[in-house]
């Protein structure tokens, strides 16, 4: 699986990071509010979501009688402060 930009994963990890339990959907465009979000298509950030999971810096989990969503895993979150000193 190709590796996406370093924009759009920490797009990604961010939204997950402020909104705990996002819906998978929401992740790719509703709950991105920025202004970098106009730079990535539908389909690179759904990849970026896939390609996290892929890699568990995403965990898909699933309440009864919802959708699944997606939240940090320990990996992820060591990754969106790893994003957050650099700036």
């Amino acid at each position: 699986m190709k590796v996406p930009n370093a924009d759009s994963i920490f797009v990604i990890l961010r939204a997950a990071y402020y909104h705990p339990k996002t819906q998978i959907t929401q992740l790719t465009l509703k709950q991105l509010n920025e202004k970098r979000v106009r730079y990535h298509s539908k389909t690179e950030l759904l990849h970026t979501v896939y390609w996290l999971e892929w890699k568990a810096y995403l965990n898909r989990g699933e309440v009864a009688s919802q959708k699944p969503y997606c939240e940090l895993t320990e990996k992820g979150e060591e990754m969106i402060n790893y994003f957050k000193n650099r700036t």
